[in-house]
């Protein structure tokens, strides 16, 4: 592995290596929190002999923590659902590796919005909006892939 990850998604490929994406590593002296971190822009995944290396997301910011992955079923892709409001595909066995956008969505960037793929293809984002006065109920868009 390149680096340290902390709050890292991983997720079993169908060739059966495991990839791993996004995290953040210390950058100075460990110490109690906050300790000053990076986030790991570099995706790899394990074969069972070592780490791959995989090309870089292309926003700027690299992957938010924790971001939202599954396998698309008719070529193998990954989907990133979230938290970003525009969804990409990224194939991890192609020549360069490439990230495509997919569909996006109204609600923009939710942080804390779980995904499940529900069936084949079809996956379900959802998040309950909490304020100090109110919580309004969950949104619940879902996406075909």
């Amino acid at each position: 592995m390149n680096n340290g990850r902390w709050y890292p998604s991983a997720i079993t490929l169908p060739d059966g290596g495991v990839l791993v994406l996004s995290g953040s590593f210390a950058t100075g002296p460990l110490q109690p929190p906050p300790n000053r971190t990076a986030p790991n822009t570099t995706p790899q995944v394990w074969r069972g002999t070592g780490w791959e290396s995989l090309t870089d997301f292309p926003q700027r910011d690299g992957l938010p923590l924790f971001p939202r992955f599954h396998i698309e079923p008719k070529l193998g892709h990954l989907f990133m659902s979230g938290p970003q409001g525009q969804s990409f595909f990224f194939d991890p066995n192609g020549a360069g590796n490439t990230w495509t956008s997919g569909p996006s969505r109204a609600l923009a960037f939710r942080d804390y919005a779980p995904s499940v793929m529900y069936d084949t293809g079809k996956v379900l984002s959802w998040v309950a909006v909490r304020t100090v006065q109110t919580t309004r109920p969950p949104t619940v868009p879902k996406r075909s892939i």
